[in-house]
């Protein structure tokens, strides 16, 4: 596999026992941090400096599974002004309105946008990736990704990688998820994140 903003690009936690000792499944087949420890805290960005709220920015991955098969995954993230972010897969087409306003398996984060660099942190079921990117008219490239682990290990890479804008109308979902933990309405009623 290519990539990876949001992927399974990190090592993986070996036993149920230790990834529910850090993760949490929560609605909609998504997982999140019991302690959330996010270096990258959302600030409202004054100005979205060329960065589409009303796009998702997705890029191509074409891989050759285990089995020899071709496989083409279509990544794609959507921001919102609050400083949101979720990086979500379809297979072998470009996501639509629907895929845009799902939250179903997302991967959700948070990003930060000074003038055009863009900061975008995601958590996966391995760790935390951070991407560092620029902010262009029509696509976001990202040139460095950081692993980061629970108990503190991390790793870096530089790859760049160009995230292509799609216009999408009509979306109107709004995120769920805070730096401090789920909102009520993600978890079932609590905003436990130390269960």
């Amino acid at each position: 596999m290519a990539i990876l903003l949001f992927g399974s690009g990190c090592a993986a936690i070996k036993t149920y026992w230790e990834w529910s000792s850090y993760w949490m499944s929560v609605s909609e087949g998504r997982i999140y941090p019991k302690r959330p420890k996010f270096s990258v805290v959302p600030q409202e960005p004054s100005d979205s400096n060329g960065l589409d709220l009303d796009a998702i920015y997705y890029l191509w991955d074409t891989w050759t599974n285990r089995s020899g098969g071709i496989v083409k995954d279509c990544q794609y993230m959507r921001f919102w002004r609050s400083g949101e972010v979720y990086g979500g897969f379809v297979e072998n087409r470009l996501p639509t309105t629907s895929d845009g306003d799902s939250l179903q398996g997302v991967r959700m984060g948070f990003y930060n946008l000074a003038d055009s660099n863009l900061i975008v942190e995601i958590n996966t079921p391995d760790c935390y990736i951070v991407s560092r990117g620029v902010v262009y008219t029509n696509r976001l490239v990202f040139y460095e990704y950081i692993n980061r682990l629970p108990g503190g290990y991390s790793s870096q890479f530089n790859r760049t990688n160009t995230f292509i804008r799609l216009p999408l109308s009509g979306m109107s979902r709004q995120p769920d998820w805070s730096p401090t933990g789920m909102l009520s309405n993600a978890i079932g009623g609590s905003d436990d994140t130390e269960r």
